[in-house]
């Protein structure tokens, strides 16, 4: 979904359920991370890696890191307007940064929005110990995507087992899985309020 200036909509947030501390954490976008790993990747001799595939031709993970208008871009758009409401939403309801899983994400300017280069991760679905999570499209060495194995295994530490769909179509529309589906929920015993169950 892409993303007007000055606003973070809801998709760019996603809540699951956490054993510990508030019964929740919340998953964000940080272009910060992804450009932690890519610099990581490069160093390890993966910068011809390909990554994008069927969204953008001839993208390497060097060629990302040497876009520097890319670059700038996401590092003022993760510190003007992400970071902001991620401060704005510690404020309200008193989260702390042990409870905020961040996960890797681009963007790129589409007039007066921001849509999201690597597929939103965060719009994803949990259900039931699973969270089905848009195809990053990463780059794959020894046929595993490197984009995917990362996200895995941070959401592996909260008992979450993740499927990668691909919504490629959902994607060019400017929407990823969150959007794509929709979810039938049953009905509460008891208001939901009370507990940490409806999640």
């Amino acid at each position: 979904k892409a993303l007007r200036e000055h606003e973070l909509p809801s998709r760019f947030t996603m809540f699951i359920p956490a054993g510990d501390g508030k019964g929740f954490k919340v998953l964000v976008p940080d272009v910060g991370v992804t450009y932690r790993l890519l610099e990581q990747w490069n160093g390890e001799g993966k910068g011809a890696l390909p990554l994008l595939e069927n969204i953008r031709k001839n993208e390497t993970v060097a060629s990302i890191l040497n876009n520097r208008e890319l670059r700038e871009y996401n590092q003022g758009l993760q510190e003007k307007e992400i970071e902001a409401s991620i401060g704005m939403m510690k404020q309200a309801i008193g989260i702390t940064e042990t409870e905020i899983i961040r996960i890797p994400a681009l963007f790129e300017k589409l007039g007066e929005y921001a849509g999201a280069l690597i597929p939103n991760m965060v719009n994803s679905v949990y259900m039931r110990g699973s969270q089905l999570i848009s195809d990053p499209r990463g780059p794959v060495e020894q046929g595993k995507d490197l984009l995917q194995e990362y996200v895995r295994e941070l959401l592996k530490k909260e008992k979450i087992e993740v499927y990668f769909l691909d919504d490629l179509p959902y994607h060019k529309w400017g929407g990823n899985v969150h959007c794509a589906t929709n979810v039938t929920r049953e009905f509460y015993s008891a208001p939901w309020w009370h507990d940490n169950s409806f999640l």
